[in-house]
């Protein structure tokens, strides 16, 4: 049988690709080979290769690859994207790389979309995402908005909940629409020294055009905790409010609660939509959390939380109560309801629980 010969592995690819890379965009550049000629919507013309632009993008893969007209033209214009974009984007196709700045960004962002060219979307994608700060989070999510990209939206809300205070500050806000700002202010991940500034700045967020934003006066001030407010900071700035009947009533409702004896009052728990509390104590019917974050003790009693139970660990919006001899209860944090687990009562040889996935 004859010897097979070894074969010598090639450790140069990465070098050929990118000499490649350049000879092409060189051929594109001084119209060498060129089949096609993109022009721009202000009328630059950029000479290119069907074949490059094909491989790289689905929106050319479609143009140049069926039926359409386009397939047999020598010219075809671009009206949604300019030609100093266009460079940057056909540059990106021939060679893999591009320099994204901050004022063309966006721009490029909607090239690649509407192009189809998804390496050069996941690049603008991390690089916004990598470069969110107090400033550009609220341009950049409302951006992220109006081009449907949900993930990118999703982490700058994010990042505006966790620094509202600062982009208060900047007046970012008012720019915002009524989603958005429900979205942030209703945020688990809202971070703020108090829920003053919270109920402080939707009201200039009204204020601002009162016209058109009072109308959403009653959906905002349901997401206000309003159990984290005093009955005198209420009273005080309770004018500011829209005189609508519904107002009037639900900051009424909220003035009623804080007169109730404390084993009266039922309401969400303040840390379900605050950072995660850092400590949690349960015993006697109450339950008292410390944020680390925000320096908060907080401590709230509930008639129907179980007693005489020697383990509980929280999971989630949860807190699972089990004992030796006894059934496995769950007492919802948000509705306080309590309910029995589907499981078998916990044995005597077991003296402690663990902690659940959260």
């Amino acid at each position: 049988m004859q010897e097979q010969k070894s074969s010598t592995p090639i450790n140069h690819l990465n070098n050929f690709t990118t000499k490649l890379c350049e000879k092409l965009l060189t051929f594109s550049e001084n119209g060498q080979f060129s089949d096609i000629c993109i022009i721009s919507s202000d009328g630059i013309k950029f000479n290119s290769h069907k074949c490059v632009l094909s491989a790289a993008s689905d929106y050319f893969m479609a143009m140049f690859g069926g039926s359409l007209k386009e397939s047999s033209s020598t010219e075809v214009k671009i009206h949604e994207i300019n030609g100093k974009v266009l460079q940057l984007v056909l540059t990106f196709l021939y060679t893999g790389q591009i320099q994204l700045q901050s004022d063309t960004m966006k721009e490029i962002l909607r090239a690649a979309t509407f192009l189809q060219i998804q390496p050069l979307i996941t690049e603008c994608y991390n690089s916004m995402a990598e470069n969110l700060n107090a400033k550009n989070c609220l341009e950049i999510a409302l951006f992220a908005d109006q081009h449907e990209l949900l993930e990118l939206y999703k982490r700058a809300l994010k990042f505006a909940s966790l620094n509202f205070e600062k982009i208060c500050k900047e007046n970012d806000i008012l720019q915002l629409d009524e989603h958005q700002l429900a979205e942030i202010i209703s945020s688990e991940e809202l971070c703020v020294s108090s829920e003053e500034v919270v109920y402080l700045n939707l009201i200039k967020w009204m204020e601002h055009d009162k016209l058109n934003r009072e109308q959403s006066a009653i959906k905002l001030l349901s997401k206000i905790r309003y159990w984290l407010l005093s009955p005198n900071f209420i009273k005080e700035h309770r004018s500011k409010l829209p005189k609508q009947m519904e107002c009037v009533e639900m900051v009424c409702s909220w003035l009623e609660w804080h007169l109730l004896p404390e084993w009266q009052r039922s309401k969400p728990m303040a840390f379900s939509k605050l950072i995660k509390p850092s400590l949690l104590f349960v015993g006697g019917g109450k339950i008292q959390t410390y944020d680390d974050k925000l320096n908060i003790w907080t401590i709230e009693s509930f008639p129907n939380l179980p007693t005489s139970f020697m383990n509980v660990v929280a999971v989630k919006n949860k807190l699972i109560f089990g004992a030796v001899g006894k059934p496995i209860l769950c007492f919802d944090l948000q509705t306080h309801e309590v309910t029995n687990l589907p499981s078998r009562n916990v044995k005597s040889e077991f003296n402690g629980m663990i902690n659940g996935r959260t």
